[in-house]
């Protein structure tokens, strides 16, 4: 019992790695794919100041990159308005969920278009009071994101300025980009950082058919053999052997499940 049961646990274990190694492998691979089929930049005007002082309407540049399984989405500075800070973050955020954000209507029909929408896996600015030009993060997997990353900069300027990425790994060599503001810089680049739900909902769905095949399957033919008095392993007859007597035709010995139960019918008939 013990040796079955820790082949299982094995198994298993084994099974759920796979599915983690393909949940992030396609996930980079989606996010290293040249192809961008649907992209949209709005300009969202919000208050960039504290509550209780006097407002300034500041516009911003708010980018929505999405393809199978990839998604980007970047915040900028328009040249002459104020940097990016937390109240106008949070103030964009409360306007994209509250649908007041997006393209007019005619031009929705132009062409592709996806409707704004501010992501949980999109974190919020940092508590300290550095104001950014560029605010953005990346996610990549499927059928759910499992892998995201995020960057930020002080100045959209071509060599001006910091830039600072995280959870990220470059794979392929960065390449120059025309404009004063890339919407995606960090291309040729993975995303590191785990989303749980859909690593976890990812890794299942792959790791289910191993799991099946190798577990489900084998353990559910064993134990109709067993009930049967076959062979758990070949399915030979063994009516008429001894408990604990190998079986004839592949050597296996009785399970140990089987033999207990043989002595607990032996005892009841005491």
């Amino acid at each position: 019992m013990r040796t079955r049961s820790t082949r299982i646990v094995l198994v298993t274990t084994g099974c759920l790695a796979f599915g983690l190694a393909v949940s992030v492998a396609l996930a980079w691979a989606l996010c290293l794919w040249p192809t961008r089929n649907l992209g949209n930049t709005f300009q969202l005007g919000v208050n960039s100041r504290p509550d209780g002082e006097r407002s300034s309407h500041t516009v911003y540049h708010w980018s929505n990159t999405r393809s199978v399984g990839f998604r980007h989405v970047a915040i900028w500075q328009i040249p002459g308005h104020e940097p990016i800070n937390r109240h106008a973050a949070r103030r964009m955020r409360e306007q994209i969920h509250a649908g007041k954000a997006g393209l007019p209507p005619d031009q929705r029909a132009a062409g592709p278009y996806v409707e704004p929408a501010w992501p949980s896996w999109l974190p919020t600015l940092p508590e300290d009071e550095t104001e950014r030009a560029q605010w953005g993060a990346r996610a990549a997997g499927w059928p759910l994101p499992c892998l995201a990353s995020r960057s930020s900069a002080t100045s959209t300027g071509p060599g001006a300025g910091t830039r600072q990425t995280s959870w990220s790994m470059r794979l392929i060599p960065a390449t120059p980009t025309s404009g004063a503001a890339p919407q995606d810089p960090d291309r040729g680049a993975v995303p590191l950082r785990p989303l749980p739900l859909g690593l976890a909902a990812n890794t299942l769905l792959f790791a289910s058919p191993l799991i099946i095949v190798l577990v489900v399957v084998p353990t559910a033919r064993g134990t109709i053999r067993r009930r049967r008095g076959l062979c758990p392993a070949c399915g030979y007859e063994r009516r008429g052997l001894e408990p604990g007597q190998p079986c004839p035709e592949c050597g296996q010995a009785r399970a140990n499940t089987e033999t207990r139960t043989h002595r607990g019918r032996a005892r009841a008939k005491a």
